[in-house]
């Protein structure tokens, strides 16, 4: 309980408010995920292309070549969900249903 209080605290936090909000605008991304992106990814910035940040999560097209079926699809989605949340974050806007 107190780990959620505290993660809830930072999120509020001058340094992650406003990240956390743009990114609770994708569907299916609440407070925790959010923070557990801005955290583990930093400054998205040092990501110079949309593949660099794809590979250093481990969503790289090679790699969709060992999956089938399912989890092929599954790392597809996920590769085109952290590619739009990099640009939400470069661009700070919020995320829009319905635009690629």
């Amino acid at each position: 309980m107190k780990m959620n209080q505290r993660v809830k605290e930072l999120s509020q936090s001058s340094k992650y408010g406003e990240r956390v909000r743009l990114l609770r605008t994708v569907p299916g991304i609440g407070t925790l995920i959010a923070m557990e992106l801005l955290v583990e990814l930093q400054d998205m910035e040092r990501f110079k292309r949309a593949d660099e940040l794809a590979s250093y999560i481990g969503l790289t097209p090679h790699q969709l070549k060992q999956f089938k079926g399912a989890k092929r699809a599954i790392i597809a989605i996920a590769r085109k969900l952290i590619i739009r949340v990099r640009r939400i974050l470069l661009n700070n806007e919020p995320y829009v249903i319905g635009v690629c």
